[in-house]
């Protein structure tokens, strides 16, 4: 009933099966021109510690401005990453240091989206369905894990590594456009802050009040172990692809 999260959950959650795409494939990729696990390591990390670092500068950022015009900024910068990266492929220009160039541009934008990415919602839903939608977020999020990599698997294997990573550009197009219909049901309130208020000094505020806080600190500790060591096992999928499927099949 609620037409703006209507427009708005159809972008998200395209431009989430196909970022999952993209990730599958670039994996594959930088398997495919090194065949090395230490290389899959280090493209892991270009992507996280990118996001690690842009997403507090990026919240700090987001308190100061409407939150949807930030998520139309960003978009926009992922629609262009995706396209310049689909073109390369396209025309056989892509390199291994090309392609860092590109994943690291991704970690910057997808760091940069994740902390907006639930302030956005009080902008569009009306506070009563609150409580619905974040579920329904987190809903799609997840759908999205399962669909994107094996959409990936199947188009990588029948049609190559280019269309699978053109796929991110219909997604991230998608997105975009959805992005520019919604109209905000309300503008969120900002805070007023002091002339001397910076974004460092609120970045840290929030780190010391997270560190502090007896439900915060727990659940940071788990999910920064959680991203550590379960989660990259997705970064070796394409090496135990090949090196125990593949002479199977």
């Amino acid at each position: 009933r609620n037409p703006a999260y209507r427009i708005y959950q159809t972008g998200r959650f395209s431009s989430q099966v196909t970022i999952w795409m993209y990730r599958v494939t670039v994996g594959w990729i930088v398997w495919d021109y090194t065949h090395s696990s230490t290389w899959l390591g280090i493209f892991g990390f270009l992507d996280q510690a990118c996001a690690f670092i842009a997403s507090p500068l990026a919240g700090a950022m987001a308190d100061r401005m409407n939150a949807v015009k930030f998520m139309r900024i960003t978009q926009a910068l992922m629609f262009l990453q995706a396209l310049g990266l689909a073109a390369l492929m396209t025309f056989d220009l892509l390199n291994l240091w090309t392609l860092a160039i590109f994943v690291v541009i991704y970690g910057i934008g997808n760091g940069a989206q994740q902390p907006v990415n639930q302030t956005i919602l009080p902008a569009i839903v009306p506070k009563e369905d609150l409580t619905t939608v974040y579920g329904l977020n987190s809903m799609g999020f997840n759908l999205s894990r399962f669909i994107g990599p094996m959409i990936a698997g199947y188009v990588i294997s029948k049609f190559g590594t280019g269309p699978a990573v053109s796929g991110n550009v219909i997604g991230a197009a998608i997105y975009s456009i959805c992005l520019a219909m919604i109209k905000p049901v309300e503008a969120l309130q900002k805070k007023k802050r002091a002339a001397s208020s910076g974004m460092v000094e609120e970045i840290r505020e929030g780190f010391a009040y997270a560190c502090r806080h007896p439900g915060i600190a727990p659940m940071m500790a788990v999910l920064t172990v959680l991203s550590l060591f379960p989660f990259t096992i997705n970064l070796m999928l394409p090496s135990l692809a090949d090196g125990v499927f593949q002479p199977v099949l």
